[in-house]
């Protein structure tokens, strides 16, 4: 009963003819009508009904929630679960402009600091909307505190402490075995452009929280790659997102690239594939993951 007077909103308390010609305005009455009043801007605030989503990872962790209803819209890399994949496009993270956002009224814009360019979240923020830019914590922790802070943003606080809890009693679980095999994350959306993961990227920690070693460990994020680089690296395995074998026309492709053959991942045709989201998303499917990556690992060693 309490819940549907609290649902009231302000206009209706206001402006409704039954209830002002029902109530004697007192000063009791008014009081409690500013109270309700408020009560219901907070709720609202805090239960935002109309997000739009500017990243895969948290697409993914509001649908885990139990969010996925007050999701409008979503990015291009939210592909996970499928009913994200139905929901209106507002382009990709990194190239968003605020009219495909603003067009569907949210009262939550909710990304990570990939969201831009910087101009338009700022046109965002300047119309008043609630812009929250979460920061990319590549830790495991940082993935418990994203959930949380998901959940608080979001109205469900209570379902992300579950989540958290649930999440960190898989990492827990874990037996990765490290192993001494060596590992080269590729990167690519086509054949003229290659990229190989070095130090302070996802793919890195990846690869150390799953038991193996990047071969490319002594760069720093994402460098093209030249066929020099390939050979002078020679790595036991290569690790890609499926989306880049894709790009690449198939595990042929792999192949294909200049040097490969000199490596003994190319000599031996050892490649390890991943989704994408599951991959480098470092979402509450992580545990699953790096569980997958360090079973391949002992396979290969």
């Amino acid at each position: 009963m309490r819940l549907i007077l609290f649902s009231i909103d302000a206009d209706t308390l206001l402006f409704e003819p039954w209830i002002m010609t029902r109530f004697k305005p007192t000063k009791a009455f008014g009081t409690l009508l500013v109270s309700l009043i408020l009560l219901s801007s907070t709720l609202t605030a805090e239960t935002p009904t109309r997000i739009v989503s500017l990243n895969g990872t948290v697409t993914e962790i509001l649908f885990a929630l139990g969010a996925g209803n007050q999701v409008l819209a979503d990015d291009t890399s939210s592909y996970f679960p499928e009913k994200a994949k139905t929901l209106p496009k507002v382009g990709y993270q990194r190239t968003l402009t605020p009219e495909a956002i603003l067009i569907h009224k949210p009262d939550l814009v909710l990304g990570l600091e990939y969201a831009g360019p910087a101009q338009t979240i700022q046109q965002l923020k300047d119309t008043g909307i609630n812009v929250q830019i979460l920061p990319e914590k590549l830790t495991t922790e940082g993935a418990e505190e994203r959930i949380k802070t998901i959940g608080s943003l979001v109205g469900k606080t209570k379902e992300a402490n579950a989540l958290a809890k649930q999440f960190n009693s898989e990492m827990k679980q874990l037996k990765i075995v490290k192993t001494k095999v060596r590992v080269l994350f590729l990167y690519s959306r086509s054949v003229s452009s290659i990229f190989v993961a070095g130090k302070n990227t996802a793919a890195d920690v990846m690869i150390q929280l799953s038991g193996a070693v990047n071969v490319a460990e002594k760069i720093s994020d994402f460098k093209p790659l030249t066929p020099e680089a390939l050979i002078d690296l020679n790595p036991d395995i290569i690790l890609m997102p499926e989306i880049s074998v894709e790009g690449l026309g198939g595990e042929n492709g792999v192949w294909a690239i200049n040097g490969m053959s000199h490596t003994n991942a190319g000599k031996n045709k050892r490649l390890t594939t991943m989704d994408d989201l599951m991959l480098l998303g470092f979402g509450p499917r992580l545990p699953q993951a790096l569980k997958t990556l360090n079973t391949k690992w002992k396979g290969f060693e």
